[in-house]
């Protein structure tokens, strides 16, 4: 048995040991406030934007704590483009929240400018919420035409783009992803261990007329303790420390990552060169680091992994009820680790046959 987790799935992965190296940090100390300003002020600049909000807990958890802070008078009810698994994720947040959801199919996608501000016109909700990367099933969404019509008829569009490589956001010219707030996480996009989501905008939070604070804990009280280079309650600032090194290492390093991972992808097509396993959302492969490959009928994608996982092998599983599996690569895969996967698939593959 490989004793070695090799792991390939959407979610957090691997660390390089960054976290045994390092040395507690005070989280109220100066030190501490200024390793957080120098992250919050790397990512305006990394993403164009004039507001980065930081936020110690899990990214649904966030999308919860916006959804808590808008006002009720402004959120009777919430716009959501239906794209698929973590649309669903998102809807069931804002029926957790009394909150009524009109969703919108992905028909939306194919109106004109001119159509979607005559649909928006009559819509009540005034903020809308999207996915920028459906990784159920490893698709991409354009929505320049929709957040342009969103903005004609005065209404706010969040984006969730937790699961967006952001080391393919810029020189991206093929898919849109801007919003008034988007969400971005460190266990999936930076190599990072999970535990720290952040939104960027131009809007200023603590001022803006959508938020209240009817509840303690909103976004106006995490953006008041930010201005001090702070957050409201206690954090790990080693997992901080972490996440701001592996965020700066991806910054710094896109070519580099970008290649690593088309390599890998390149590798394992061209090892396996099976025809009746489909490459699912290949029309996207410019953009992200996941593939979904739908397996033939006979070799079950719930069995597949139960076989690979008792090989410490994991990819993720099937999101979209099509008998499929997503590999997802970042920079720490290897040539070998993909061999593996490759001669696991092809043994599973004879197994599935007798």
């Amino acid at each position: 048995m490989n004793t070695k987790s090799v792991i390939f799935t959407p979610g957090p992965q691997k660390v390089e040991g960054i976290l045994d190296k390092e040395r507690a940090v005070f989280h109220r100390s100066y030190e501490m406030q200024n390793l957080i300003a120098e992250l919050v002020a790397e990512m305006k600049t990394y993403f164009k934007k004039q507001h980065a909000y930081l936020y110690p807990i899990p990214g649904t958890d966030v999308i919860d704590l916006f959804i808590r802070s808008v006002d009720k008078k402004q959120q009777k009810c919430a716009g959501l483009i239906n794209t698929g698994y973590w649309a669903h994720n998102i809807a069931n947040v804002l029926e957790g929240n009394n909150i009524k959801v009109n969703e919108y199919a992905r028909d939306i996608f194919n109106k004109s400018e001119a159509e979607l501000v005559e649909i928006f016109s009559q819509e009540p909700a005034t903020v809308f919420y999207a996915i920028a990367s459906e990784t159920s099933t490893g698709e991409f969404f354009n929505y320049k035409n929709i957040y342009k019509a969103l903005k004609k008829t005065g209404k706010y569009l969040f984006m969730d783009a937790i699961s967006l490589p952001v080391f393919y956001f810029e020189g991206n010219d093929k898919y849109n992803f801007d919003a008034d707030f988007t969400i971005y996480s460190s266990a999936k996009t930076f190599h990072a261990m999970p535990g720290f989501n952040f939104i960027v905008t131009d809007i200023d939070v603590a001022t803006e007329p959508l938020f209240s604070n009817a509840s303690y804990s909103s976004l106006k009280l995490y953006a008041d303790f930010l201005k001090k280079n702070q957050f409201p309650n206690t954090i790990n600032t080693l997992l901080f420390m972490d996440f701001k090194k592996c965020f700066e290492y991806t910054i710094f390093n896109i070519p580099q990552i970008k290649a690593k991972i088309k390599n890998l992808r390149e590798h394992l097509l061209q090892k396996l060169n099976d025809k009746e396993i489909i490459y699912l959302n290949q029309e996207h492969d410019a953009v992200t680091n996941l593939m979904a490959l739908k397996l033939p009928d006979y070799m079950v994608s719930d069995e597949f992994m139960k076989f690979t996982e008792a090989q410490n092998l994991f990819v993720g599983r099937d999101l979209m009820g099509q008998n499929s599996i997503r590999v997802c690569f970042n920079s720490y895969n290897t040539i070998a680790e993909v061999d593996f996967l490759i001669k696991l698939i092809k043994d599973f593959k004879k197994i599935s046959l007798k």
